[in-house]
């Protein structure tokens, strides 16, 4: 057993020094499960290389017993008036080209001019249309007037898509339903008027709070307002209220987000609903409460009102389950990284001790400065336990 940890070491070091003398640089992920089969779960392996101001390079990924499913190529880079990427995405079973999308932003006279295109392959299902392939682009401009930033964003045949709200076009290949994940929607038909967005953030309201206000029209007319206002109401200088309301076609939802801070200690509540049929009330679906603990330390809990509308929010949150607590925290290990822990417990009526129908625990401890060792358990209460490992290796 000392001599297979000791080759776990050397053999990435040999790694690491014959890439460093090609100027190659990448990562290599993998997991391997024991429980409740043993088996490779997935493999990925990223290799880039830089030439200049450009670099280019690719990633593959061998997922289970289906192999070679995802191979991607891209390229970054800029002529000096502009910056440029690309990314294709092919599927290598076939072989098929799925989806490739890029992007080339510049400047004018303070004005930030960035374009989005995206072509989805005809092997991606649901997006074939008579026509061919979904494709299409977004213009998005930004400037800033008075320290208000303002931003109009144009889609011609394609949306693009809010990452930060965790929304992403996926491209679902293979009858195991793979996904990979992007920022940019096509639409089968090319290019036409899609939709619309101007938006202005920072705007100053009294008394120190600023609010964002977003504007969404399709070619068939409104499509939503956002408005969120910020640093609403302050307590005792510790608590801090933000509040987000959108108005849909047929829908309106409200986001509350309290903001709590006593020593080390910064606590988020976020409360999640809509207006109910009586204009005066609210339909609540559920709440999230986080609170960080130093630096890389969290608790968190939710439970769901609404169990069916938290599981588009919460994907974690499983078949019944209605309510889960993570806790998370972290410490300094080898070669100046640091280790870290999660643990959750999931709840739901399914007749658990306390409640309980799953337990989950994830921990990653850094072995040298460039190799961190991961391991994964879930022990339901019904079904059976699932264990893997696997390494994360950059040079």
């Amino acid at each position: 057993m000392k001599k297979s940890c000791t080759l776990c070491v050397l053999v990435p070091l040999v790694i690491s020094s014959a890439v460093m003398a090609t100027g190659l640089y990448g990562e290599w992920s993998t997991t391997v499960g024991l429980l409740p089969d043993a088996g490779l779960e997935d493999t990925s392996l990223s290799l880039g290389y830089d030439l200049g101001t450009w670099s280019v390079g690719g990633t593959a990924e061998l997922l289970g017993t289906d192999g070679y499913v995802w191979q991607s190529f891209d390229v970054r880079g800029g002529f000096g008036f502009a910056e440029l990427g690309w990314e294709v995405l092919f599927g290598p079973r076939a072989p098929a080209f799925l989806y490739t999308w890029g992007t080339v932003g510049t400047q004018l006279v303070g004005l930030e001019i960035t374009l989005y295109s995206a072509l989805v392959g005809p092997d991606v299902p649901g997006q074939f249309l008579s026509g061919g392939p979904a494709g299409g682009a977004v213009l998005v401009l930004g400037w800033e007037v008075a320290g208000i930033a303002a931003g109009s964003t144009t889609g011609i045949g394609a949306r693009l898509l809010d990452t930060d709200q965790d929304e992403y076009f996926s491209v679902v290949y293979t009858s195991a339903a793979y996904s990979w994940d992007f920022p940019v929607d096509p639409f089968p038909g090319g290019l036409r008027f899609t939709y619309q967005e101007l938006s202005f953030s920072g705007v100053p309201v009294c008394c120190g709070i600023t609010a964002d206000v977003l504007l969404s029209f399709t070619k068939a007319g409104f499509d939503f307002l956002r408005l969120a206002a910020y640093d609403m109401i302050t307590v005792w200088e510790a608590v801090v209220y933000d509040l987000e309301i959108e108005y849909g076609v047929n829908y309106k939802s409200v986001f509350v987000t309290p903001r709590f801070a006593w020593f080390d200690v910064v606590a988020c509540v976020e409360v999640y609903g809509d207006w109910a049929v009586d204009p005066w009330a609210l339909d609540i679906y559920g709440v999230n409460v986080r609170c960080e603990l130093g630096d890389c330390g969290y608790a968190e809990f939710v439970t769901a009102f609404d169990v069916l509308e938290m599981q588009e929010l919460f994907p974690e949150l499983k078949g019944e389950e209605f309510e889960y607590v993570k806790l998370g925290f972290c410490g300094p290990a080898c070669c100046g990284a640091e280790y870290s822990v999660d643990l959750a417990v999931y709840f739901d009526d399914g007749g658990g001790l306390l409640g309980i129908s799953r337990l989950g625990a994830a921990f990653s401890v850094p072995l040298i400065e460039n190799l961190a060792l991961t391991t994964s358990l879930e022990i339901p209460v019904i079904g059976d336990a699932s264990f893997s490992f696997g390494w994360t290796f950059t040079f």
